[in-house]
């Protein structure tokens, strides 16, 4: 017979290939055979519930818990914080997170990143405050949600003031996530020039993902070719079949009027077989998710999806509105 631990064995190794709709299967023929499920196995199926969005289960493996426990421990507790702001029910989170008894860093972290990742960059500031004065020592995840935070909100004072106490206050050295997220928040303040200055005095060379995030910020900003041009050039050089730096690349020639340039780096991205990656979009409706690539019609629905779109095309310019929607049925 399998004991629970064998059970929950099975199960990690299908969430772990990401194959969460079988794990859940397991999980239920292992309480029908009469196992009972370990603390272990509803963390494992928690996260993977949190990572995938799908708060539906997630709920129904936080009902089971209620019923089967008189009350959790530390780490359920944090898993299904987690979960909560994982799948966008923050309000869930902060409850439980508001109820324990006791709260470790990994509690604090996670509803810190819950903030941050919804926007709601006043309140992981205060939490931030409220984990110091509790006595708990934030780690290199904390200051990763609160400059998050700093980026979205466009706090760039505060931002740079966190950067810098993370090594000279608390003793923690700045990873490759947190200068990206300095990039980011310099850049969406348009303050892109001082995000060209922050990467050039980088204590590392720069690669792929530093010069892409650059590049990647310079739309935030006007008149900033220059700069987007010199981070082009430079991810070219690391990864000269970088796509999206030739595009980005190709659209300055042509922006500048440089447009021999242009056509000239064109044919270099055909002879080297470089290709513009589809823009994408994606949506869960009712448990499923449904992938939409640009200009394509593999979707089973796509007759349906275009036809209608048509129709709200042609209602809205009937009303006398504008609508910016392009359709590419080809």
């Amino acid at each position: 017979d399998r004991d629970a631990v064998a059970w929950t064995a099975m199960i990690s190794g299908h969430v772990q290939n990401e194959l969460f709709e079988e794990a859940t299967s397991l999980f239920v023929e292992m309480r029908t055979q009469g196992v009972s499920p370990l603390n272990s196995t509803y963390t494992i199926l928690l996260g993977a519930a949190g990572a995938m969005a799908y708060l539906d289960q997630g709920k129904q493996f936080h009902c089971l818990l209620m019923k089967t426990q008189s009350e959790l421990d530390l780490i359920l507790e944090n898993s299904l914080i987690s979960m909560y702001a994982k799948c966008g029910e923050i309000d869930n989170a902060y409850s439980i997170f508001s109820n324990m008894i006791y709260r470790d860093l990994v509690s604090w972290n996670s509803m810190i990143l819950g903030f941050s990742h919804h926007g709601l960059a006043k309140e992981a500031l205060k939490l931030f405050e409220a984990m110091k004065e509790s006595g708990i020592q934030p780690n290199s995840v904390t200051f990763l949600g609160i400059l998050s935070a700093c980026n979205h909100a466009g706090l760039v004072s505060r931002g740079w003031e966190l950067f810098s106490a993370m090594s000279d206050v608390y003793s923690n050295q700045p990873t490759l996530e947190h200068y990206i997220c300095m990039i980011n928040l310099l850049g969406r303040a348009g303050k892109i020039e001082e995000a060209e200055e922050f990467v050039l005095r980088l204590p590392f060379e720069p690669g792929n993902a530093v010069w892409g995030t650059l590049l990647g910020v310079c739309g935030f900003g006007e008149k900033n070719t220059g700069i987007a041009r010199r981070a082009a050039k430079r991810l070219l050089k690391l990864d000269p079949l970088n796509a999206p730096a030739h595009v980005a690349l190709c659209n300055i020639y042509a922006a500048t009027g440089q447009h021999v340039e242009e056509h000239i780096l064109r044919k270099e991205m055909g002879l080297k077989g470089v290709k513009k990656v589809p823009g994408c979009s994606w949506i869960l409706l009712k448990g499923r998710v449904h992938l939409f690539l640009s200009g394509d019609r593999s979707h089973p629905q796509s007759d349906e999806i275009f036809s209608l779109l048509f129709g709200i095309v042609c209602e809205s310019k009937l009303g006398g509105n504008e609508i910016y929607i392009i359709l590419n049925p080809a």
